[in-house]
């Protein structure tokens, strides 16, 4: 699975800046000016649609691997 072709543009900049911002929805919602709501919805979206669940920290790398991370440690460290 391709996970870039499965998700959509906001679904990997909300799983983006949820990763830099150690996985703080709040953050994130802040970040890419998102509603907590909106964020949290495209969160469960991905979990719905490639079985990953990023709030899990596991899965979340794995879904960060999948979209490709290109050497990124995060804007926050």
């Amino acid at each position: 699975m391709e996970a870039e072709k499965v998700l959509s543009r906001v679904d990997v900049e909300i799983l983006r800046a949820y990763a830099d911002n150690r996985m703080s929805v709040r953050r994130a919602a802040d970040e890419t000016h998102y509603d907590r709501k909106t964020v949290m919805y495209h969160l469960n979206r991905v979990h719905l649609t490639t079985g990953l669940d990023p709030k899990d920290f596991w899965d979340l790398h794995g879904l960060m691997n999948l979209i490709g991370v290109e050497g990124r440690c995060g804007a926050n460290s």
